[in-house]
């Protein structure tokens, strides 16, 4: 679909729309009112490019309002009001071959037809700004927007564009990738190779295959399509049922590790103060231990000190004593020389006495004697 500037309300046109009426519809402004839309799960929808409708918009019509066209005359010349800016595609396999897929499978598919499509569009001269994966409306699929840098458009988007996507290039690119992918042929791409037998035989195949979809009475054709519908919605709720469980699953386990991070580091902040707490006790050990140490060796000094304080006192007594003793003998020495002394005195006293008492004796002796 080409995009344009145009205002498209009311037309019936499935080639052309307004820039951005489309785009807003499938990016994440999501201006959409179709009743499929869950918008619970537009939060899951994948982004590559442009994200905003608006600012695609806004982004092409900057480079649209500056390009220049050169006329006849040589003459530049802005793009026609209602020249086409940019385009659209999608691609939305069938609900049934979405549903055999997992997961994972949806994803790779979902990617490998985006780089499959942007090599389309790039073989042409135009590019891809903006693509997103729609989760949110039952079956995924994909739209992409781009852009001509040539604004030829008109040349470039048509029914060879159009084989390339669903008939050649596209099926074949995806065959490569490993998906079975079936091209979309054509009535005239059909009989191309065929003989009038085999043409005759193809028109009755395909007046039987539709007159088996479409010879239903009404009332068939309402208990047929209601039955399409309810099998379609049960689809559609399982898969939207599947996806809020993995959704509230991963929702529960974000939880639960944020709850275990949150636990983790609550740890880590005890453990650091416990490291703390454990570095101080052990820095108060080693204190301790150090003082202990230095209590040890100044006991031991003190030790050596009173062990010298106490020969030094031993020897002083030891010297006192000998000193007392030889004071003593050299008194008791001196006492027995003055006794010795007093002795021989007491001695020449006597014998002075004794002299005397004898000299008295004699004199009186003389004295009777010479008188009497």
């Amino acid at each position: 679909m080409k995009l344009d500037r145009c205002n498209h309300f009311g037309k019936k046109n499935e080639h052309s729309g307004n820039v951005k009426a489309v785009t807003c519809e499938a990016l994440e402004e999501r201006y959409s009112s179709d009743a499929d839309l869950d918008r619970e799960m537009t939060a899951e929808n994948v982004y590559y490019g442009f994200t905003s409708g608006e600012a695609l918009t806004a982004h092409w019509e900057q480079m649209a309002d500056a390009y220049r066209v050169i006329d006849k005359n040589g003459k530049e010349k802005k793009l026609r009001s209602d020249a086409g800016i940019g385009f659209a595609g999608i691609c939305k396999p069938e609900m049934d071959f979405m549903d055999s897929l997992e997961d994972d499978e949806i994803e790779k598919f979902m990617e490998d037809s985006s780089e499959v499509i942007q090599e389309i569009y790039e073989k042409r001269g135009c590019v891809i700004d903006s693509i997103v994966i729609h989760y949110d409306e039952g079956n995924p699929h994909l739209h992409y927007f781009g852009h001509d840098p040539e604004y030829k458009l008109g040349r470039k988007i048509g029914l060879k564009l159009y084989t390339a996507l669903n008939d050649t290039e596209y099926p074949k690119q995806m065959r490569q990738h490993g998906w079975d992918i079936d091209p979309l042929t054509g009535y005239q791409e059909a009989i191309k190779d065929m003989t009038e037998d085999e043409i005759t035989e193809y028109k009755k195949r395909r007046k039987a295959d539709h007159k088996k979809k479409h010879g239903l009475s009404s009332t068939e054709y309402k208990a047929n399509k209601k039955s399409n519908n309810i099998i379609s919605e049960a689809n559609v709720s399982a898969r939207m049922i599947k996806k809020k469980a993995e959704l509230e699953a991963q929702l529960e386990k974000a939880e639960a590790l944020a709850e275990l991070e949150k636990q983790k580091t609550q740890l880590k902040a005890q453990e650091a103060i416990l490291q703390d707490r454990l570095m101080e006790i052990i820095e108060r050990e080693e204190k301790s231990l150090k003082l202990a140490s230095e209590a040890s060796e100044l006991i031991s000094e003190a030790s050596e000190i009173y062990e010298k304080a106490q020969r030094f006192y031993l020897n002083e007594q030891d010297w006192m004593n000998t000193q007392t003793k030889h004071h003593i003998q050299e008194r008791n020495a001196e006492a027995e020389r003055q006794k010795h002394d007093l002795r021989k005195i007491l001695t020449k006293f006597t014998d002075v006495e004794r002299a005397y008492q004898q000299q008295k004796s004699n004199t009186d002796y003389d004295y009777k004697n010479k008188f009497c």
